[in-house]
């Protein structure tokens, strides 16, 4: 960090900023767990590992989708249900 301070981002490898040993989770990892899991670590994303290799990345932006759309089907159950009213 103090390379890139100076103006010298080039000399900088992302070896070097990178997180060495990340919290990961299995892919049959509960939804919710992972939620907690980031939010009490602080985690921006968790890397998902099956067998010991990376298979993919769950993020903040996954989760505001999931939450998006159950809002959305509440909402719209919500204003099917007045409308029988």
């Amino acid at each position: 960090l103090r390379l890139m301070g100076k103006g010298n981002t080039a000399e900088v490898a992302v070896q070097d900023i990178m997180l060495k040993d990340p919290i990961h989770v299995s892919p049959e990892m509960g939804i919710l767990d992972a939620m907690h899991l980031m939010r009490d670590k602080r985690l921006a994303c968790l890397p998902v590992t099956k067998d010991g290799k990376l298979i993919g990345l769950v993020t903040e932006a996954d989760f505001l989708t999931v939450a998006a759309r159950l809002f959305e089907d509440q909402f719209q159950e919500t204003d099917a249900g007045k409308a029988k009213d």
